[in-house]
């Protein structure tokens, strides 16, 4: 099992080269919680490029890393479950200063709906 708690492990999670050892410790997980996530409140004119790439990254890629990686091992069992758990602001108004966040929590919840089709092995809690 892992847990992402720190602060140095969530940094590792968000980039591809820092993912492939986390991938490593996991490689023979039959249950994966993509629960990573963050929001840096900003009005939406002071967002820079770098913010959304970098939230995009933290937010949604880390779990796609480890789903991709984990799924197939999964189906090819017969077993498996991808928890896919975002917050409620995919679907308000929260939009104000946190825009790149509900962005990235909703692009969350959409690639864990689009696995139930794939392998049904996938639930998302919202």
């Amino acid at each position: 099992m892992i847990d992402i708690k720190d602060d140095e492990t969530n940094a590792q999670a968000a980039t591809p080269k820092g993912a492939s050892s986390l991938i490593a410790a996991a490689e023979d997980a039959d249950i994966l919680v993509n629960n990573l996530g963050s929001a840096r409140p900003k009005p939406f004119a002071e967002i820079t490029d770098q913010d959304w790439l970098d939230l995009f990254q933290f937010n949604v890629m880390s779990g796609v890393r480890m789903t991709c990686h984990l799924l197939p091992r999964m189906v090819e069992h017969g077993w498996g479950r991808v928890v896919c758990i975002s917050s409620e602001s995919a679907t308000t108004d929260e939009v104000a200063t946190m825009v790149v966040y509900v962005c990235s929590d909703q692009a969350s919840a959409t690639s864990g709906a689009a696995l139930r089709v794939d392998g049904g092995v996938v639930r998302y809690v919202a």
